[in-house]
């Protein structure tokens, strides 16, 4: 906001007349807290969500009897915050201007950045072990010897509590000011008595000292940052800890905490600087008057340095500050002491601070806003800044050194080294993903080689292009592009395999789907099972994952469908992984815009760090699937408008490409205890905002230069060792300069070599994937530090005109060439540095992230595994369903035809310790791998021909779901497993090959005591593919036979009376749950878990009351907990039902004895039939009360 607010201010002020310096009316330093907020929260802002920065005090504020001070207050907005400047003018009784006009203080509202209070303390703790308690009120007789007078309202009550660690204080207002307490937001007497309990804590620190400090009085100049999460109001408890507090000369800083009565911390004044008051004319100068008003006629400051200078001369730095200083002292620069102090020549604090802010212009630097009251003279603040520039010369000089400290990597003979990891090193254990022209990983990484363009027209089973594309780019309502880079099938599903049910699959985000097959890919692909993940981690596994456009919004469907759009959420992308993994660790959707994978990624890094969780999945999806957001994007400019607009080439846009891809990650020490397969180290990750910039959607690249430097710092890694930069540059004119500017700018400061960094982009052969993209260009890192070569970046030709590689760290990766360690000269030495590489990410609303990635070297006594000995193994296979078994069984086969070189143990030990058992199971026993592939043939021959497999052949085959294993039960318990152990022990491989096939559970493990086996990268499952799609009048008549199943028709059973109970009940229970769930009949199986249909309470609940009306008897809600499959639900309900008979049986013969005895004659025979009928179970029992009422024929 841009605002002015105006106060006046006298003795009438209850907290200013009862604050008194040297006997004047003074306004406490950290009053102007409360003042502030009050006018912020009266205008909108949200004062805990708000931080004021950066509070400069250049004049006290005084009043007197005769004089009041009007009081401005501005709030002007500037890149994303408000500048506060409170001035005003003195005025006597009479209303004439008495005081010239001053600058009382200065300070910064941000919006909060990311502040957050976590920390409790123990009160009652602290308060037994404190080694002196004293009534503050101590600390107030103090002050006032001092001239400092507090009284009435502004003097708090409480107690300190001093201990090594420093001091707990309980401040509380007066008693008579309690219920005025609630007028207040932050109440200046609890501000202003914790700066006087300080001191409390600063004379302890120096007791016995010879140096005096505690015996002078301090006033608050300046404080960095002040944030509260609750009100400050009656009272609350104050920390003050010794080693927050230093001292340098007459300046001391401290940092101040708020705690509530539970000992939860609710604010923070950070960096509080007091400056000791040794008299009163320090403080009050005479006042000025409007005909002494100071007139500072010398001439502005001559000598300005270029921007562009590295360094400022001793000479002219002389020149700049006498010319600044005499200003202020309205002297020629050469009649200025240079050793006089600051004070000494007659300068005030308030001009002191206003020459920091003019040394900041012209310097184009940061200023610690206190640095004149640590330099007391000119000659010190020369030699301050020859220091700063000796010590930035120097970083520049040997950076490597000052970066690499303890972690500098020397050559290969002592790799040990290399794995000293930090506690924040992040193992990246697994990574899976799917791209333009890539079903998987494998795929993508031969794309990457080969250079090839993924990018292709929109095809036409997403939209009609022609009906949109129009080439004139600002042609409203349509789309200057029509291509883009689209991964297969993300309208297909297998809902079964996930247990959602079929019904609602198609009216869940793809998206959700997609990054759930991802997540299953990722586990399967290092042999995690549910087991595994519980076993390791205990379920402590987070889910990160970003994601920006929910499109499928978009589609015109049926009030119904449309309904359940609307409640849709990016959550369920990471909650419905958390949920069918029964991860409990945090579960997280991001929506940062492009930079939401690496965000996320970042996220999961400092969630693992902190202990939130033990490992995380992180990663990204994103897809294009209506024609809106492409004539969406176009209307703000950002579509490309030519097939050749990519990464650092000429273009005018960026081409929206599709893409799900996640890492696993976990610490990097962790992974190494665990001999985790580790395929890269993530050194550090960071985010920023761009504040506010030129416009929203451009970025800037200070902001960005800043990010990127800040994680170079945080890493402690120099850039001179980074040997691969993958740029978020999509094709964008302005913003892949902006970027390569701000790379440009970083890389430099800290080395003058000149190309000596690769750069590419993925973006430039798979289009811009969005918010997955981050995951993208990760998986591009790794797959390539993987293979040890950098891949081309392609199609940057002509290059774009505002980007000049010549004279910069880097140059342009245009083909296929070996990754090669950096070779570095440290200290005359050389040293070789492991591969190293950054990623960049940068939203488009503003929010970057940016990450340091690194080779993993394992140690050299790990053990190189060259053995390649065949003896025989039991190879297991399982899927859903027998038609997916076959699946696995075919690509599988593909893959051992494929790799003929595979351990047939390590083979076979990840497909029994790393791959889930399910229901349709295959075990086949071999010796070598020649012989895997035939029998598999033999299999699928089989199958395709639908023989019976020879009997000498060891193949062995069950399917769970169609049949109980009469095997498993009988050697149920322990039985079980005496035998399993015997088998074990005389490695029967085919017995426990049949065992495992009927459902039995095997601990694989003891068949490799004293082997040493390794999980190993084998293909993924293959999912069903059958069309999930939102039903529109477009598409109806594309729909698979499933998916028409929507709309419900009144379910209608038989009964039939050749059949017994129970299979009456089976039949209606499998007819009645494919129609409910709208799964095929044939796909309903009588032992298999009902669950995992995607049965859920609300589908229970429908069958329940469905069942209740057919069979007229009671179902309860633990009778289908309780019996998880058809088979065992309809054996318990048959015998329900059958004893209801019996009872209604019993019940009818005694009332007919009943009436033949009442009524001495035979009962009408309409009557006995009917209720004959209803014994039968032909009639129901409403139906037989009809008949025998309304006296119809049976």
């Amino acid at each position: 906001m841009d605002k002015q607010f105006n106060t006046i201010m006298d003795c009438n002020n209850q907290i200013i007349k009862n604050h008194l310096v040297y006997g004047e009316f003074l306004l406490p330093g950290l009053a102007y807290i409360d003042i502030l907020f009050q006018i912020a929260q009266s205008n909108g802002f949200d004062v805990h969500k708000t931080v004021l920065k950066n509070i400069s005090i250049f004049n006290p504020l005084v009043v007197r009897e005769d004089l009041s001070i009007d009081l401005t207050i501005s709030f002007k907005e500037h890149n994303g915050y408000c500048k506060i400047l409170v001035e005003g003018i003195g005025k006597g009784i009479n209303g004439e201007i008495v005081q010239a006009h001053k600058k009382y203080m200065s300070a910064e509202l941000h919006p909060n950045d990311g502040v957050s209070f976590d920390q409790t303390i123990d009160i009652e703790d602290i308060k037994r072990r404190a080694a002196h308690i004293v009534n503050i009120e101590e600390a107030y007789t103090q002050a006032r010897k001092n001239g400092l007078v507090h009284q009435d309202i502004i003097k708090a009550n409480g107690n300190a509590y001093l201990t090594d660690e420093g001091g707990l204080f309980n401040l509380a207002v007066p008693t008579n000011y309690i219920e005025d307490a609630k007028d207040y937001i932050f109440h200046p007497t609890l501000l202003d008595s914790s700066t006087m309990v300080a001191t409390m804590v600063l004379k302890s620190l120096l007791s016995g000292k010879s140096d005096q400090h505690v015996e002078i009085l301090y006033i608050p100049i300046f404080y960095e940052a002040f944030f509260a999460a609750e009100l400050l109001q009656a009272q609350c408890y104050v920390r003050v800890l010794a080693s927050s507090v230093s001292v340098i000369k007459d300046i001391v800083y401290l940092d101040i905490e708020f705690f509530d009565e539970k000992g939860k911390q609710i604010g923070i004044l950070k960096r509080l600087t007091l400056k000791q008051i040794r008299s009163k004319d320090t403080l009050i100068s005479p006042q000025a008057t409007v005909s002494n008003m100071p007139k500072h006629d010398v001439p502005s400051v001559s000598v300005t340095p270029s921007l562009n200078d590295q360094t400022i001369s001793n000479e002219t730095l002389k020149t700049i500050l006498t010319n600044i200083f005499g200003k202020y002292l309205k002297m020629k620069p050469h009649q200025i002491n240079l050793q006089l102090g600051f004070f000494e020549l007659g300068l005030e604090s308030a001009e002191l601070l206003e020459v920091i802010t003019e040394l900041e212009t012209i310097l184009d630097k940061t200023l610690n806003p206190t640095l004149l009251f640590e330099c007391n003279n000119i000659e010190e603040l020369i030699t301050y800044f020859e220091q700063e520039e000796f010590d930035q010369a120097n970083t520049n000089k040997s950076m490597t050194d000052t970066f690499i400290g303890s972690k500098k990597v020397v050559s290969e003979s002592n790799q040990e080294s290399l794995n000293k990891c930090q506690e924040t090193d992040i193992a990246i254990i697994a990574l899976e993903g799917r791209y333009p022209e890539a079903r998987n990983i494998q795929e993508f990484w031969g794309n990457l080689q080969d250079g090839k363009d993924c990018i292709v027209e929109i095809p036409k089973e997403r939209w009609d292009y022609s009906l949109y594309f129009d080439e004139d780019r600002n042609k409203l309502g349509k789309t200057c592009s029509k291509w883009g880079g689209f991964i297969d099938d993300v309208d297909k599903f297998d809902p079964l395999f996930f247990n959602v049910v079929p019904k609602y699959a198609g009216i869940m985000d793809p998206q959700e789907r997609l990054f759930l097959e991802c997540a299953w890919n990722l586990f399967e692909s290092i042999g995690y099972t549910k087991e595994t993940l519980q076993r390791l981690y205990q379920g402590r596994v987070g889910v990160y994952v970003g994601a920006m456009y929910m499109q499928h919004h978009f589609f015109d469907a049926d009030v119904a469908t449309e309904s359940a759009l609307t409640i849709s959420s990016y959550g369920s992308i990471a909650n419905r992984v958390s949920y069918y993994f029964n991860l409990q660790g945090p579960s997280v959707a991001v929506d940062t815009m492009c930079s939401s994978s690496a965000t996320a990624i970042h996220m999961a890094c400092e969630s693992i760090i902190r202990g939130e969780c033990q490992a995380a999945i992180a990663g990204g999806v994103n897809v294009s699937i209506h024609p809106k957001k492409y004539v969406g994007l176009s209307q703000v400019q950002l579509l490309g408008s030519h097939l050749n607009c990519r990464s650092f080439g000429d273009g005018d846009g960026y081409i929206p490409g599709e893409g799900v891809g996640a890492v696993l990650l976990k610490p990097l020490s962790k992974a190494i205890q665990d001999k985790d397969s580790i395929i890269a180290v993530i050194k550090s990750t960071i985010t920023n905002h761009g504040g506010r910039g030129n416009a929203y959607a451009v970025p800037n690249g200070n902001a960005q230069a800043r990010l990127i430097e800040d994680n170079f710092k945080k890493s402690g890694i120099d850039p001179r060792t980074i040997s691969y930069v993958e740029a978020a540059a999509n094709g964008s004119a302005l913003g892949d300069p902006i970027e390569f500017n701000a790379l440009t700018r970083v890389f430099k400061k800290y080395t003058s070599d000149q190309q000596f960094c690769a750069i590419g982009s993925v973006k430039s052969n798979i289009g811009h994937v969005e918010a997955a993209s981050g995951i993208a260009q990760l998986t591009k890192v790794i797959l390539q530090l993987q293979h040890r070569q950098l891949v081309p970046s392609i199609k940057a030709d002509p290059l774009n005109p505002n980007i000049n590689f010549n004279n910069t760290p880097f140059y342009l990766q245009r083909e296929l060439q070996e990754w090669k360690r950096p070779i570095l000269m440290i200290n005359g030495e050389e040293c070789e540095f492991p591969r190293r590489a950054t990623t960049c990410a940068f939203g488009a609303g503003g929010s970057n992230a940016h990450l340091i990635i690194e080779e993993y070297i394992p140690n050299q006594e790990e053990p190189v595994d060259d053995r390649f000995i065949e003896t025989p193994q039991i190879m297991i296979f399982s899927a859903k369903n027998q038609e997916r078994l076959l699946a696995v069984a075919e690509q599988m086969l593909i893959c051992f035809e494929r790799q003929k070189e595979l351990n047939l143990a390590d083979v076979a030990y990840t497909l029994q310790v790393g791959r889930e058992a399910m229901d349709s199971r295959l075990a086949i026993v071999v010796s070598n791998q020649e012989e895997l592939v035939n029998v598999l043939k033999e299999f699928l021959k089989s199958a395709k021909e639908n023989k019976e497999i020879d009997d000498f052949i060891p193949l062995f085959t069950w399917d769970l779901g169609e049949a109980d294993s009469p095997i498993r039960s009988f050697l149920s318990g322990g039985l079980g497993e005496s035998v399993v152990q015997v088998l074990l022990a005389e490695r029967n491989l085919e017995k426990l090959a049949i065992y495992w096939t009927q459902g039995g559970n095997i601990p694989w493990e003891v068949l490799y005591n004293g082997q040493t086996v390794r999980k190993i990268y084998l293909p993924n499952y293959p999912f069903a593919r059958e069309r999930y799609w939102i039903l529109t009048s477009e598409v109806t008549n594309h729909q698979s036979t499933i998916t028409e199943l929507f709309e419900e028709e009144e379910f209608k059973f038989t009964i039939d009376p050749h059949k017994s109970t129970q299979e009456n009940i089976q039949d209606y229970s499998m007819q009645m749950l494919a129609k409910k769930l709208c799964i095929a009949q044939d796909q309903i199986k009588l032992n298999k878990n009902i669950y995992d249909y995607g049965m859920d309470s609300i589908v229970i609940m429908k069958f329940m009351h469905e069942f209740e009306k057919q069979f007229e008897i009671k179902v309860t809600f633990r009778d289908v907990v309780e019996y998880e499959t058809l088979a065992s639900l309809s054996t318990y309900l048959a015998q329900k039902v059958d004893s209801q008979k019996n009872q209604n049986k019993q019940a009818v013969n005694s009332k007919l004895e009943e009436e033949q005895q009442k009524m001495g004659e035979t009962i009408d025979e309409q009557v006995v039939g009917a209720l004959e009928k209803l014994v039968q179970g032909e009639l129901r029992l409403t139906e037989v009360r009809k008949l025998i009422e309304g006296g119809g024929k049976i």
